[in-house]
């Protein structure tokens, strides 16, 4: 399915193998509905155990699922040109000062979400506008002028105005729906504003996992929740991070408004994400008790997976992609990135249950039937193109399992989070 609009994507072929031992290849191709069954009753050979899944559509990026024993599977699609969509938020009550924008849905560029869904923008905006995902349901809330670490000299607080449109924001692009809604954001006093109180304010430390190499070169902190059936997370508080102390002040009225949209009332959930100096990103998630009085919580980034090969030339098929081992949950996945350097990037992700690696995988012969050469080999040979490697990461909650979890929302329910840069560039030649 589109992983944008959730709707069904005809006319891709699948490509399934065992995952071990004799692959026992087939292929199909979806329907109108986006869907394929394969009949284990009509192959060859009796498939049981882990499945290796790909699915190669021209207007989107492959996908492969490796090492899944499900029966079921239901996989989102990457348009390899996505439609770019904007918002200009109306912000009212404040005449200059710095906007702290806060919502799932704000991008990077038109594929790639925010990963800390905030961003800092000044006052007054005229005719700026941000980058948002369209077609989802989003929450977009603000605060004024963040403080620095320790808070207002005064008070101590992180913020004396804020503001909330948790309204349906963004039209779909390929819909017959209307104009863009821009969010409206109001700003009015915070619930402690004024107030000297460390009242609702999360004291942390923050300790780098391995890989991340120092000094850290982006870094922000904030207090989120999980409202079910939204794409990422709902930013309810924001404070501000000094080396290796951190802090953040949970919005009342944000959270009380979380919690009526289905969030749990009495846990929060704190944030720090952070990029080091070569530019990998690293995020932790730790679930607190949402009181007032909260104790100090030590923030451990997780360890980055680095791309350790291929490199150079690399004859198909012996082609295997290797990475640092950093995962140990059973829920917890992997999704190695192949880029090629084509102008318009074709992109090869797989989506890799950290139960089923050490930190390699060999790519699926993606051959229609056992006697059938593949048609897709991938990476695609070409002498003049080249390849790189970079490293995904999800840890989920313990009790996730690979089977039971949906792929789409692997943003909002991680745990920790990482990206590393793309690694050495490597070429794949036929043999």
């Amino acid at each position: 399915f589109n992983a944008r609009g959730l709707r069904p994507v005809g006319g891709a072929t699948v490509y399934i193998e065992d995952s071990g031992g004799t692959p026992n290849e087939d292929s199909a191709s979806t329907g109108s509905g986006g869907s394929v069954v394969f009949n284990d009753s009509l192959l060859p050979g009796a498939r049981a155990g882990a499945q290796t899944v790909t699915i190669v559509h021209p207007s989107y990026h492959t996908v492969t699922v490796a090492g899944i024993d499900s029966s079921v599977l239901s996989v989102p699609l990457r348009e390899r040109v996505p439609p770019a969509r904007t918002v200009a938020p109306a912000v009212g009550g404040v005449a200059g000062g710095t906007g702290r924008f806060v919502s799932p849905l704000l991008t990077l560029d038109s594929a790639t979400l925010d990963p800390d869904s905030m961003r800092d923008i000044a006052l007054p905006l005229g005719f700026s506008s941000v980058g948002v995902l369209p077609d989802r349901p989003g929450w977009f809330a603000a605060f004024h002028d963040v403080e620095a670490y320790g808070g207002d000299p005064v008070t101590g607080r992180y913020f004396d105005l804020f503001a909330i449109d948790p309204r349906v924001l963004v039209d779909a692009t390929d819909g017959s729906g209307g104009p863009t809604v821009a969010p409206l954001l109001q700003m009015v006093p915070s619930s402690f504003a004024g107030v000297s109180s460390s009242d609702w304010i999360f004291p942390l430390t923050l300790t780098t996992g391995a890989n991340f190499n120092t000094p850290t070169v982006e870094k922000s902190v904030s207090n989120l929740s999980v409202i079910p059936g939204m794409t990422g997370v709902a930013v309810t508080g924001t404070g501000a991070i000094s080396f290796t102390n951190a802090a953040t002040e949970l919005e009342q009225a944000l959270h009380t408004l979380a919690v009526g949209e289905g969030a749990d009332l009495a846990t929060t959930r704190v944030q720090i994400w952070a990029q080091d100096s070569d530019g990998d990103e690293a995020l932790r998630r730790v679930e607190v008790l949402a009181v007032a009085a909260p104790g100090l919580t030590p923030v451990v980034l997780p360890d980055i997976s680095l791309p350790l090969g291929p490199t150079g030339a690399q004859t198909w098929p012996n082609v295997a992609l290797s990475f640092s081992h950093s995962l140990a949950g059973n829920g917890d996945w992997y999704r190695p990135i192949l880029v090629d350097n084509d102008l318009v990037e074709n992109e090869r992700g797989v989506w890799l249950p950290a139960a089923s690696t050490a930190g390699s995988f060999h790519p699926p012969s993606l051959q229609p039937n056992p006697s059938t050469p593949s048609a897709h080999p991938p990476p695609p040979p070409d002498p003049g193109n080249m390849w790189t490697l970079q490293v995904e990461t999800f840890e989920l909650p313990p009790a996730f399992t690979p089977s039971g979890i949906f792929f789409r929302q692997l943003r909002r329910d991680n745990l920790g989070w990482t990206l590393s840069v793309p690694g050495t560039a490597f070429s794949v030649l036929l043999p």
